[in-house]
């Protein structure tokens, strides 16, 4: 399951569908759980992602995307939802994995800097953060 939460007026959220199918392809790839799963994404601005990025990481500019990862598995372990359940969310009974930033006004540059589509560049900083 993905959360898109815009705090922006300008983000295309016809793409939004295009980005459930990246989680799903990647997570299937790595042979992660789709199920009973679900990821955070926030769609923010310029000043936003600089905010977040002088805070979190000490780095005083813009960047595109920002990723924070809600467990402590190392890489290439299998998330296994039973070793969370006290993270289960009791709504929806699914388990949070992590939250992504990504900054429209940056994605929107980066596509015209590197001759793609927007949604291209959109989904790539997904699956990065990802």
């Amino acid at each position: 399951m993905l959360n898109v939460y815009s705090k922006i007026r300008t983000f295309d959220n016809t793409i939004v569908s295009d980005l459930k199918e990246v989680l799903k392809t990647a997570f299937k790839f790595l042979g992660q759980p789709v199920k009973d799963v679900k990821y955070n994404l926030y769609v923010v601005s310029k000043d936003y992602i600089h905010d977040l990025n002088l805070s979190s990481r000490g780095v005083d500019r813009a960047t595109d995307v920002l990723s924070f990862p809600n467990l402590d598995i190392k890489a290439g372990e299998i998330i296994d939802i039973n070793n969370f359940k006290i993270d289960i969310d009791p709504m929806d009974n699914s388990l949070l994995i992590g939250e992504l930033f990504i900054c429209n006004e940056v994605a929107k540059r980066q596509a015209v800097k590197y001759n793609h589509s927007y949604r291209r560049e959109f989904c790539f900083l997904f699956l990065h953060g990802v």
